[in-house]
């Protein structure tokens, strides 16, 4: 198989979970050595990490196989110490989400559908309205800006990831306290 870029057995596994599958004539499963479900998912390329991801679709089988990788390589859980707690709180978090959101449970198991999704989500099923969506809009592009987020503190200027209102409001200056970046 040849690889067009990083991301490509990614995009793949993705279209498999919608459906799609890639037909190899000369595919013999059985002839592939077993322990590329051993290695580190990152370390596995081509058609071996297709085949891995696709073993791996869902959450369930993916921490398992996490769990497993860390207790082969003596490790601790990840329910260790207050980092992890703290890891497993945000993760708890997003993965509540909006009720509703048919976009979130589409996902492809944890697996980013996009650069731009991670920054910006806008959900969308039955009950997600317009104002529902402004606001979560409007809260995203204030967060962004917060002074006091610490990642923001050294920053020049602020940015906005969207604008929403009418046409005048949405060109113009929306804020009033625009720089020109340097």
């Amino acid at each position: 198989m040849d690889r067009r870029s990083p991301s490509y057995e990614v995009r793949l596994a993705k279209y498999a979970a919608r459906g799609f599958e890639i037909y190899v004539p000369d595919l013999r499963r059985k002839d592939f050595d077993p322990t590329i479900f051993e290695r580190a998912l990152t370390r596995v390329s081509g058609l071996a990490r297709l085949l891995v991801l696709e073993k791996l679709s869902t959450q369930e089988a993916r921490d398992a196989y996490i769990s497993q990788r860390r207790h082969i390589r003596a490790r601790p859980n990840a329910s260790g110490g207050p980092k992890y707690r703290r890891a497993s709180r945000r993760a708890r978090r997003r993965q509540r989400g909006l009720e509703g959101d048919l976009k979130a449970a589409a996902e492809f198991g944890g697996l980013q559908m996009s650069e731009y999704d991670v920054m910006f989500h806008i959900p969308y099923g039955p009950g997600i309205d317009a104002k529902r969506i402004s606001k979560i809009v409007y809260e995203t592009d204030f967060s962004t800006n917060s002074t006091l987020d610490p990642k923001n503190r050294e920053r020049k200027f602020h940015r906005h990831p969207a604008f929403f209102g009418n046409m005048k409001e949405a060109l113009g200056d929306c804020c009033k306290s625009n720089e020109i970046p340097f």
